[in-house]
């Protein structure tokens, strides 16, 4: 479209006042042109970047998509305004070669465009991914303050050559609209979060570490208990403890509401503090195998623990309540530290002495997402972590095995008042690649529930550790079985991947080779990165 409306249509028009050749004409008409809608992208592309961007409401699609589409419209309009001035400076060197050129760029509407230019070229070129994983924080606020200089060079070129005629800035004032209210919108979400939500006791959040200091779990105490939900996510302010202007999106992989159902956390972990699974009875050295725990319906409380050579020789011999009651409220989060306040939290964390949990005041800007189209109504929910992707399967797990254990409390008499969202579903599928049997101890500990939960009510769960075993690493297990026995004519499958992107381009190839008549499938990928 903006291919379309750049190139067509032109008309020359001579004699006229304005111009005194075709050449200049047409090219005056294609700069301009150029110029207003490189400003109609930038309002667009701000519209995208929004946290409340309205239209994630209107249509259902993820930030995550319009992300995408504000680094696209975003290029384009760069593009635009960088032809917009080669045009210009062209058609100047024409007239009167460099001199002509020295005489018009000194000018402030000039460099004030040249300002506006240059800046939106460096903010589309330092967002690469690469330097977004890598420098998050120093990336967000140089791009903002570019973006803010463009803006403003934006508005002084406008209005010191044409000041209010023609109606220009008309693509500004949307831009600044745009941004006034997701900013506003954030500290609406932010003061109902402390109005309603934090919790009074001063301390608002604990962080420790787990998985022998690899990875953080984070947990909110609430006063009132908040509506959230399976693809969700939440902004966390004041990881870092000082510079608290700073947030960071983190998955919610698990909340308490209060009541007796079953939620996540507390219901994972024994009495006597062990996991509820096999694995955990893997040391630094057992990870020579492949490690594969499958839990299935119908297997009469038996965990198969198997390795890569078909083994299976482990077997659970726990028993565990049904009805894990957890009294307060709180949501938890897990985390992979990577560079800059989950870094600086992971060593804040390291120098307690002994290690335990820190109290931290900490502030919530959220819940965002919502759960994954075709998720509601589908008979089959199949989830396919890897790695630390699992915080975005483990709200989609906790949702239907709490759905299912209150139709069965239902049909005993015990009503419950919790939102359901997975009603249709009667299946649910986890399968989970890991590298690290640390992190798959601690969610089996703290996230997961008892394996005859699972067992009761419909679900299995399929977990491959891939770690290094002495002098090689294991290879990742096939995913196609899986996929295909979750496939079935006549039946909906909700397909939710939240991995890397090497595993879910895998996953979405082995899905489009399973595509047959009377089997529906719904793919909702949980991206990684933005």
């Amino acid at each position: 479209m903006n291919l379309l409306f750049s190139c067509v249509p032109y008309r020359a028009t001579l004699p006229n006042t304005w111009y005194d050749s075709r050449r200049r004409e047409i090219a005056a008409y294609v700069s301009n042109r150029l110029g207003i809608l490189s400003l109609a992208n930038i309002a667009l592309a701000i519209l995208f970047a929004g946290r409340n961007n309205p239209l994630i409401w209107i249509t259902g699609w993820s930030q995550t998509t319009f992300l995408a589409l504000h680094r696209w419209t975003s290029r384009v309009a760069v593009l635009q305004a960088v032809v917009h001035s080669i045009i210009y400076t062209v058609t100047y060197f024409w007239d009167g070669a460099a001199a002509a050129y020295r005489t018009e760029a000194a000018k402030p509407y000039y460099w004030w465009g040249i300002i506006a230019t240059v800046a939106l070229a460096l903010a589309m070129a330092h967002a690469a991914l690469p330097l977004r994983q890598r420098w998050y924080e120093s990336f967000l606020i140089s791009h903002v303050g570019l973006t803010i200089l463009a803006l403003v060079g934006c508005w002084y070129h406008i209005y010191q050559e044409f000041f209010h005629r023609w109606g220009y800035e008309v693509w500004l004032y949307l831009a600044f609209a745009f941004w006034a209210f997701d900013r506003l919108a954030r500290l609406v979400r932010l003061a109902t979060w402390v109005l309603f939500y934090q919790n009074r006791d001063g301390m608002t959040a604990s962080a420790e570490l787990i998985a022998e200091g690899a990875f953080i779990k984070i947990t909110f105490r609430l006063r009132e208990s908040w509506t959230v939900g399976p693809g969700q996510h939440v902004f966390l302010y004041g990881l870092s403890g000082f510079r608290v202007w700073e947030n960071h999106p983190l998955s919610i992989a698990g909340w308490h509401d209060g009541s007796s159902s079953l939620t996540s956390g507390a219901m994972g972990r024994r009495a006597d503090g062990a996991s509820a699974t096999p694995i955990d009875r893997l040391g630094a050295g057992d990870v020579e195998k492949a490690v594969i725990t499958t839990v299935s319906p119908g297997t009469d409380g038996e965990a198969k623990s198997e390795n890569s050579s078909g083994d299976r020789d482990s077997k659970s011999d726990e028993t565990h309540s049904t009805a894990n009651v957890h009294p307060s409220r709180s949501i938890s989060f897990l985390v992979r530290p990577q560079r800059g306040m989950t870094q600086i939290l992971q060593r804040r964390l390291s120098r307690q002495t002994p290690l335990s949990s820190l109290s931290m005041t900490i502030m919530a800007e959220g819940p965002y997402g919502h759960l994954a189209d075709g998720a509601k109504t589908a008979d089959h929910i199949l989830c396919i972590a890897g790695g630390i992707g699992i915080t975005g399967c483990l709200g989609y797990v906790q949702q239907y095995l709490s759905e299912r254990f209150h139709q069965s409390s239902d049909r005993q008499g015990r009503g419950s008042n919790s939102v359901r969202s997975m009603t249709r579903a009667t299946e649910l599928t986890l399968f989970w690649s890991a590298r690290e049997s640390t992190l798959i101890s601690a969610v089996e500990e703290d996230f997961l529930p008892p394996l005859e939960i699972f067992q009761q009510c419909g679900a299995e769960y399929r977990i491959h550790c891939t770690g290094l075993a002495t002098d090689r690493k294991v290879p990742r297990l096939d995913m196609t079985p899986v996929i295909a026995r979750a496939l079935a004519p006549g039946r909906k499958t909700a397909v939710i991947v939240c991995a890397p992107g090497s595993m879910a381009d895998a996953a979405r190839k082995i899905l489009a080779q399973h595509v047959r008549p009377g089997v529906e499938i719904t793919l909702a990928e949980d991206a990684f990165a933005w």
